[in-house]
């Protein structure tokens, strides 16, 4: 009879085995959140999901939005364990694929057995695989992490670390007046400035001339490029290119403005002067590396200029600024670009 038994009970494991997903949870639904995040007074733009009544966030996202605070922790992987790890009051090392943005539409939810380790202990929390990720419960980060949650109607969800971090516009404000000069006539008279590194222009040799500006008394964060060509010879033209972009603290739209101006000799000897300048504005939520080209909102021309040109210069400029504001200011002192509103750069 315990023969029978057993036989019985084998042929069912065995069954039951070759059914997929027998024993697997059944998927929940997780939909997209209007709940705000806030961290020490500032909005931040994770991807984050509900299910039931909590919220559930990737772990890279909120290491990147507390990055810099008290509560700052660094991200890793045990293969041996195979599962992630956090080591709190480590700085995190940002990858680019944070911040992407609200999620734009409810998926399958799987309860996951995926685990997390913080400091080498193994921590309980509720865990479910969102289109390929693990997103967590947010308070069980918060305890495990040493990160206080709160929640009211009115400010949504917020994080507070004991501390107040300055704005990503207060904190250029100050970065470049630390590190910069103060210009002394001119356009930006009394405003400080530094360079930033970029070089090439469309991939010529036509280098720009590329600053970063701080007006001390509004908060107004510039960026300008400028250049000049001035070739030698019969037919030379010589042309002045510029670029702005105002960063105001009030957030985007930013506005721009492209103006170009060349001296043309023809072949009989007569010299034209030729100019354009556009005007834009830029929605750093939907500006991306891969934009091709500005829609200028205004432009003039007295000559052959192109206006569509113009716009792809000035494509070329922007990303050229947002790259060198990112890593040479940015990244080092744990902000993104998303800060400034530019969440799929």
């Amino acid at each position: 009879m315990k023969k029978k038994l057993l036989s019985a009970a084998l042929v069912l494991a065995m069954a039951l085995s070759m059914v997929p997903g027998a024993f697997a949870a059944e998927a929940v639904t997780a939909s997209p959140t209007n709940d705000k995040l806030t961290v020490d007074g500032v909005e931040r733009n994770p991807t984050v999901y509900k299910i039931g009544d909590s919220n559930y966030f990737k772990i890279r996202d909120l290491a990147a939005v507390l990055n810099g605070t008290s509560k700052q922790f660094s991200v890793g992987y045990d293969g041996e364990k195979q599962s992630v790890t956090a080591t709190p009051g480590q700085p995190y090392e940002l990858t680019g694929t944070e911040l992407t943005g609200a999620a734009s539409s409810s998926q399958p939810a799987q309860a996951s057995s995926d685990a997390i380790y913080v400091n080498g202990q193994r921590v309980e929390a509720e865990v479910y695989k969102i289109d390929g990720s693990n997103y967590f419960k947010l308070r069980d980060l918060g305890a495990a992490l040493g990160f206080e949650v709160n929640w009211t109607a009115e400010r949504g969800v917020f994080l507070e670390t004991g501390e107040k971090r300055d704005s990503v516009y207060e904190f250029l404000a100050d970065y470049i007046t630390t590190h910069g000069e103060m210009e002394t006539d001119g356009d930006f008279k009394g405003q400080y400035t530094c360079y930033l590194g970029v070089l090439g222009f469309l991939g010529t040799d036509n280098d720009l001339i590329n600053r970063i500006y701080a007006d001390p008394d509004t908060g107004l964060i510039t960026l300008s490029a400028i250049g000049f060509t001035n070739y030698s010879g019969k037919y030379s033209t010589p042309s002045m290119t510029s670029c702005s972009l105002e960063l105001s603290p009030e957030g985007g739209p930013y506005r721009g403005s492209f103006s170009s101006s060349t001296l043309k000799k023809s072949w009989t000897g007569t010299v034209t002067y030729e100019t354009e300048d556009g005007t834009f504005q830029i929605d750093p939520a939907s500006f991306t590396s891969q934009t091709g080209a500005l829609s200028f909102d205004s432009y003039d021309t007295n000559g052959s200029s192109n206006q569509s040109s113009a716009e792809k210069n000035s494509a070329v400029i922007v990303k050229n600024w947002m790259k060198a504001v990112r890593d040479g200011i940015l990244k080092p002192n744990g902000y993104t670009l998303s800060d400034l509103g530019f969440t799929r750069f």
